[in-house]
Order: structure tokens, then sequence, then C-alpha cells
């Protein structure tokens, strides 16, 4: 529940909340086990808590968390052969590493584009799905304009 909360308060912008909403759904990920569905879990929440210490200005710790997960989802995402959900999993970690490494935006961010450009119609269609495309284009956008942020 707690991933569902930090979600809320990053939407919201409160990144304090959503800081603290984040850890507590990261640790409850870490404790559940160490199964590739529990690592995949550990590793959303981590997205999610990347993004919001980017948000508060963190980015070095935003990038030591998100840098593992990146590294993690693109190791299965070189195996993978019909897991659907996963390239949009590895734009998130893109995304959230973006976020955390303004010097390697722009790349990062049309790495996470490439992904969600070749998802599955029905993934595709999905309003997750568009959330993080249109974060994704707005960053894209933001990049080719110079924008920090």
């Amino acid at each position: 529940m707690s991933d569902i909360e930090g979600s809320a308060d990053y939407n919201l912008r409160d990144f304090a909340a959503a800081e603290q909403a984040q850890r507590v759904a990261q640790q409850a990920c870490i404790r559940a086990g160490n199964t590739t569905s529990e690592r995949r879990r550990t590793a959303q929440a981590a997205t999610w808590l990347a993004m919001t210490l980017a948000g508060e200005g963190k980015r070095g710790e935003a990038a030591r968390i998100i840098d593992p997960v990146v590294a993690m989802d693109v190791a299965m995402e070189q195996k993978n052969r019909s897991d659907a959900w996963l390239p949009l999993e590895v734009a998130g970690a893109l995304y959230a590493q973006s976020l955390a490494e303004p010097q390697r935006r722009a790349s990062l961010l049309q790495g996470a584009a490439q992904r969600i450009a070749h998802l599955k119609p029905a993934i595709a269609a999905l309003h997750d799905t568009r959330w993080w495309q249109s974060r994704i284009e707005a960053g894209l956008h933001a990049a080719a304009n110079g924008a920090d942020r």
C-alpha cells in the first residue's frame, strides 16, 4: 500500500512524503523474499524512490539507488524471450536514471522511449503506460530545449 501512497505523493509533488512511503514500500519488498518476482517488485519500488529523491534534489543518492536497478533490468532484458512487461519496467528505470543523471538525460530518455514504442499493443494502451510515456516525452522535450529537469 505504501507504493501506491508514494506514487500518489510523487504525482502531487510532495517529495518528502513520497520518499518516506517509497522507503517503506522498498523495505517491504526486500523482506518479502529473493525470487525474481520479488527482486522486480523491489526494483520498481527503487525506481519510484529514485524519482522521488531526484525530485528533492538528492541526485547522488538517487543514482546510487537506480543504477543497480537499471543494470539488473537491462541484464534481464537481454535474456528476455516472452515477458511483455519487462520493457516497461526498464523504461521506467531509465526515466528515473535520467532524473538522477542529467548529463546522460537525453540518451537515457531515448532508450526509455524506444522501449515504450515497441510494447505490445495491449500494454501500450494501459493508463500506467501512457503515464510513463508522457513523462518520458516531456523529459525528451525538456532535454531538447536544454532544461535541466
